[in-house]
């Protein structure tokens, strides 16, 4: 779930006793800040590493207003992206209107720009929006829009997840004038609605969207209640204390949209509800949780129809039964619904799985995922037993496949244990995009990650690790064999104890030797060699 975040341009203001005593002064109400809200201040150049040292121990991140181009070299008074990380930086603004109008920095020259930011790990707020005369002539979403793809849209969506975009209608800064709260939200929405034309809607809804035209405590709260308005990226009100916290603690009960909860009960549950998460991303449900008779899915109420359902396959399908009740869910707080809700999972003392927000303990493997995708930590049977099989083996210098990654987690884990390379590949395209993004996440550059089927596979492995579900396991048994290496091993799950004697059959059909196997209710995790 995307968070609120709050961020202060001071722009050009504030000298460095200003500076100094303006940061005193937000310390003293940081106590006050809600938890599952992000506070960013950016000051001029001059002041950067003095706000760094005085946040230290702050919940207050740092950002700086622009940066060059270039990454080094004769460039007279400019300020390169290394040299903002090496004094503790994490954010910098870029693509601001003033810059963009007194400073002629085109859309390609941004997209320069967000490429070495990123480059340099540094998180960018890129700024879009239009002037009065776009509105007045109804082109102010094609503005936009160009705006997006010409700085962006040569991003990997795993870059993209280091993006913050914050729209700033022009004729809104500085004047007192600000956009209404609906025009905020329906720019807000095009601005999605485009991302997800051009990836994917699971991408598009974990973007956070800033709203920067003269953001006011006294319009803070009506703005931050709109779905797709994630915060604001704040200006004159940034240089008062008592305004920003105000801004910052507006609506600290953010985003109490209303949603819908589906409970769906199907049998067999896999490969069910994998279909299911995959048709119900399409069409807007963005939260989804395993449960031992199917799956739980929410979705926005005014994304809501029954008619939507329809045409699901899963229905359609004789051989799946699968029934669903319906429930509006209670107006709540949903990032601290998931902080509270979402539980780390341990596997033999060896290995941590946790969100961002759970904090970290001592053990030998650590893999850190956002709340969206519970559903593939390891809570479920098949996930955790194959995470034991992985934790029981020695992998330093092995070639591995992850074949129906899911989320990553296996693929992440092997890495980890000391895999030379592992590859992964998923059909569906929500959990391409989110291993993507946990490979990222855990920095693990050694993954290569595949949207598609078994016939991707083109290379010999020493370890080949299958967690689908039973009819697939058996149709693409033939393919994994063959591109096992001579004492390779052969990981399998993602069907029931009942199944395993055909499993073993049709291993040993193909020169598979079986090995030893997991049980944890009733799913099976088995071992084969070659």
């Amino acid at each position: 779930m995307r968070k609120k975040i709050v961020a202060g341009n001071w722009k050009m203001n504030v000298n460095l006793q200003q500076t100094q005593q303006l940061l005193t002064d937000l310390i003293e109400e940081a106590n006050t800040y809600p938890s599952d809200v992000k506070v960013i201040v950016a000051p001029s150049f001059t002041n950067l590493q003095t706000a760094v040292q005085q946040l230290e121990n702050v919940n207050i991140e740092v950002a700086a207003q622009h940066m060059s181009e270039h990454e080094k070299g004769a460039y007279t008074g400019e300020v390169s992206a290394d040299m903002l990380k090496s004094i503790g930086l994490n954010y910098v603004i870029l693509g601001h209107s003033e810059r963009r109008q007194y400073f002629g920095e085109t859309n390609a020259k941004l997209a320069q720009k967000v490429s070495i930011a990123l480059a340099n790990k540094l998180t960018v707020i890129f700024c879009v929006g239009e002037e009065l005369e776009n509105r007045k002539n109804n082109t102010h979403f094609d503005i936009v829009t160009q705006q997006i793809s010409e700085g962006l849209f040569h991003l990997s969506p795993v870059e993209l997840d280091k993006i913050i975009i914050a729209y700033e209608p022009v004729w809104a800064i500085g004047t007192g004038e600000t956009a209404s709260p609906e025009q905020a939200q329906e720019m807000h929405a095009h601005i999605r609605n485009v991302i997800a034309d051009r990836y994917t809607i699971g991408v598009a809804d974990s973007v956070s969207i800033l709203y920067g035209g003269s953001v006011k405590p006294s319009n803070a709260d009506e703005l931050f209640t709109k779905p797709d308005v994630d915060g604001g990226l704040i200006g004159g009100a940034a240089l008062k204390a008592d305004d920003f916290s105000a801004i910052v603690n507006a609506r600290s009960d953010q985003k109490l949209q209303q949603y819908v909860g589906l409970t769906f009960t199907v049998a067999p549950i896999n490969p069910v509800n994998e279909i299911l998460i995959a048709e119900l991303s399409e069409l807007g449900f963005d939260t989804f949780v395993e449960t031992e008779t199917g799956l739980e899915a929410y979705i926005l109420e005014e994304n809501f129809d029954h008619t939507i359902l329809d045409d699901l396959y899963v229905f359609e399908n004789p051989d799946f039964d699968v029934s669903y009740t319906v429930e509006q869910i209670a107006q709540v707080n949903w990032n601290e619904e998931w902080e509270k809700n979402f539980n780390p999972i341990k596997v033999d003392d060896q290995c941590l799985i946790r969100a961002p927000f759970h904090p970290a303990e001592e053990v030998p493997y650590e893999i850190i995922i956002e709340p969206k995708m519970s559903f593939g930590t390891g809570h479920h049977a098949t996930t955790y037993m194959m995470l034991k099989h992985i934790l029981a083996e020695k992998w330093e210098g092995k070639k591995v496949l992850d074949m129906g990654c899911g989320t990553g987690v296996l693929a992440i884990l092997a890495y980890k244990k000391g895999a030379a390379a592992v590859d992964a590949i998923d059909i569906d395209n929500w959990c391409y995009v989110n291993t993507l993004e946990n490979i990222a996440r855990n920095q693990c550059p050694a993954i290569s990650v595949k949207e598609g089927d078994a016939s991707l596979i083109n290379a010999t492995y020493n370890v080949i690790i299958a967690n689908i579900n039973r009819n697939i396991l058996l149709q693409d048994m033939p393919i994994y064999a063959t591109h096992l290496a001579e004492n390779g091993s052969l990981f399998l799950s993602g069907f029931y104890e009942e199944d395993l004697p055909v499993i073993k059959e049709k291993a040993a059909s193909l020169g598979l030797t079986y090995q030893t196997h997991l049980e944890k209710d009733k799913w099976i995790g088995a071992k084969f060699t070659k």
